[in-house]
């Protein structure tokens, strides 16, 4: 008896089980589900946005000769002369600008003789903004952006004699004025001053001889802020 009420429960537990598998409905793929959106890329105005590069202003490799002739003659003769440089840097500091200028002034005035003297200045392109850039701010290591001195030439006093072009002159640099320079922003200059043979400067401004002149100007690096237009 008990055998056999065991027998119908395992046959009733299977044909429950198999009307549980039949009302099991598997649902069909969906092939028509909608395209997920994507969101828009954002355009992102770089318009004010700033970088701080280092950069070297160019050489300054062509002689500049003054010729505004204030007093005297064209001559320093073999007298001492007071050399003055000016250099500092030019741009537009209140809308930015794309060049940066060295602005540079040289006079010489000779003591004894006719004290005669003559000045010059000009203004020469040393860097330039990248395309799409602009010049806003610039600096240096000791935060001044001007180099000023003064020297006297002297006979005996070191200096390098360079004969060129039939012209015999005297050359000075930084390690022959007798003293330390401070130049914030120049590495390195050359000044020509007396030319033995002939008159040390000419008052035709598009005229360079070998007399009185700046041969050679290097920088030292500066900071500049660019801002993107």
């Amino acid at each position: 008896m008990k055998k056999n009420i065991v027998l119908l429960s395992s046959l009733f537990l299977s044909l429950f089980m198999q009307a549980q598998i039949k009302d099991v409905r598997i649902p069909a793929p969906v092939t028509n589900q909608p395209k997920l959106k994507t969101t828009p890329q954002l355009k992102i105005d770089s318009t004010g946005m700033t970088k701080v590069v280092s950069v070297v202003p160019a050489t300054i490799v062509t002689p500049l000769c003054p010729w505004e002739k204030t007093r005297g003659d064209n001559d320093f003769a073999n007298n001492e002369v007071r050399v003055m440089v000016n250099i500092h840097f030019v741009y537009n500091m209140r809308y930015g600008d794309s060049i940066l200028k060295a602005n540079i002034q040289l006079s010489g005035t000779e003591h004894g003789g006719d004290q005669s003297t003559v000045r010059g200045e000009w203004q020469r392109v040393v860097y330039k903004a990248p395309p799409g850039w602009k010049i806003v701010r610039i600096a240096s290591d000791t935060n001044s952006l001007a180099t000023y001195f003064e020297f006297e030439t002297d006979v005996t006093q070191k200096h390098i004699q360079e004969t060129n072009s039939s012209c015999i002159v005297r050359k000075y640099s930084p390690a022959t004025f007798g003293f330390p320079v401070r130049m914030p922003t120049v590495r390195d200059i050359r000044i020509s001053v007396h030319n033995r043979d002939r008159d040390d400067f000419d008052t035709v401004e598009s005229t360079c001889g070998c007399g009185f002149k700046i041969d050679r100007i290097e920088f030292k690096y500066l900071r500049v802020t660019l801002e993107h237009l």
